[in-house]
């Protein structure tokens, strides 16, 4: 007990000293227990941040497929040019084609009407001529009561 009364009796005058580094030590320790949750946080942000531009980077095309991708294009382009270019042709001689045709068509019916008025003058003739020999018949039997 003397010991530690003696202790006591020492150290009495440094207790308050003491006290002042215990909370000096103390408050330095909150604060860096506040900074390292701090710090864990902004790595966690930054983490996320990090695991985004990567996600970002990986749409993002390669310049290689970029670059092949743009000349399968243009092939395709120069193709549809081509295939464009036939068509226009086989349009445009299609259509001397039909307008060579409807000329034909046009004298073709020409011919046709030509033929339709050609015949009905035929069938007048006809039925004249078909009539002739009955009105022959009556002039003669006219001529024979003016005789007989």
């Amino acid at each position: 007990k003397q010991w530690y009364q003696r202790r006591v009796a020492i150290t009495a005058g440094e207790v308050g000293q003491l006290r002042q580094t215990l909370l000096k030590h103390t408050n330095k320790l909150l604060e860096s227990e506040h900074r390292t949750v701090s710090l864990q946080f902004e790595i966690e942000r930054l983490q996320e941040e990090l695991s985004d531009k990567k996600i970002e980077v990986e749409k993002c095309p390669k310049p290689g497929l970029v670059e092949a991708q743009r000349k399968e294009l243009s092939k395709a382009v120069e193709d549809l040019k081509v295939e464009n270019a036939q068509r226009t042709h086989e349009i445009r001689r299609l259509t001397e084609e039909l307008g060579d045709k409807s000329k034909q068509t046009g004298l073709e019916i020409k011919d046709v009407e030509d033929s339709g008025e050609e015949q009905a003058k035929l069938k007048v003739e006809l039925v004249r001529c078909r009539s002739a020999p009955g009105h022959i018949s009556k002039q003669v039997e006219s001529i024979n009561k003016q005789l007989g």
